[in-house]
């Protein structure tokens, strides 16, 4: 409320990269919607927002007069039941039909000084667009710490497949040893040959270098979360080369326990990845 009225303002925002302003205000306020167009995208920078003013003068009942022009809508209404009955159609004209023709209504602004409204307007432009922000710092903070949970996970899954890994990596080159010794038991061949063999087929399924890179992009990520600038499209290129990390430990491994664990870190990569869409 103020001295010449009462001031609403909406503002709805939707998660965009760049910012789209859509301000829809009265008449009588046109000679600042560009001001206040400009107002609106550098404090909030991103995102497509819609804000609706609204103004009520004191001993008014709206800042613009509506006027309903009837005798267009008799016009239109007329050539309706004149087309239905050139054309043979059955059933009736309604005033549903007529509305959806054309806009009947007109606006009149009465007399008054534009002027007046301009720091009343701002002022609760202002005021809403702060709100907005306070509620996006907090809808990114949950954001913030619902990816952080699911890092959580993806570190504790791939830490219990290290330590799968590090117990069967042994059990893997005494296997290959075995193996070798077997197929070439009737040959001479020194026994150190076939365990530096054994060793270069074990690093088909070494997964040391892809979880070290796995726990580097974590951290990245950790880092991102704590950056003040947009970074919405960096983590999810770094989602798609942590997925592509995990896929190679999974086809790398025949423990079904890591492959189950492989599972649960694509399921939280995934989540991770809906969440960095929202932030985009």
């Amino acid at each position: 409320n103020s001295e010449v009225g009462e001031v609403t303002v909406e503002v709805r925002s939707l998660n965009n990269r760049f910012i789209d302003v859509y301000l829809k205000a009265p008449e009588i306020l046109s000679d600042f919607e560009d001001e206040f167009k400009k107002y609106i995208a550098e404090k909030l920078g991103r995102g497509s927002v819609k804000v609706v003013i609204t103004l009520s003068l004191k001993g008014e009942s709206d800042v613009e007069h509506v006027h309903l022009n009837v005798p267009l809508m008799k016009k239109y209404y007329n050539e309706l039941l004149e087309a239905k009955k050139e054309l043979g159609i059955r059933g009736k004209v309604n005033l549903e039909h007529v509305l959806k023709i054309a806009n009947y209504f007109e606006l009149t602004v009465p007399n008054v000084d534009s002027s007046k409204f301009y720091e009343p307007v701002k002022s609760a432009l202002e005021a809403a667009i702060s709100e907005l922000i306070d509620m996006r710092a907090k809808e990114g903070e949950h954001i913030a710490e619902q990816m952080k949970g699911y890092l959580d996970v993806v570190e504790t899954r791939l830490s219990e497949i290290r330590k799968i890994y590090e117990v069967n990596r042994e059990k893997i080159i005494e296997k290959f040893r075995n193996k070798i010794l077997e197929l070439i038991s009737d040959l001479e061949i020194d026994e150190s040959r076939i365990i530096q063999e054994a060793g270069i087929l074990s690093k088909k399924i070494d997964i040391t270098e892809e979880c070290d890179r796995l726990v580097s992009h974590i951290s990245q990520f950790r880092r991102f979360l704590e950056s003040d600038t947009p970074v919405g499209k960096k983590m999810v290129f770094l989602i798609q080369e942590m997925n592509r990390e995990v896929t190679t430990i999974g086809s790398k491994s025949e423990d079904a326990r890591i492959s189950h664990l492989v599972v649960e870190i694509k399921d939280a990569l995934e989540k991770l990845r809906e969440q960095a869409q929202n932030i985009l």
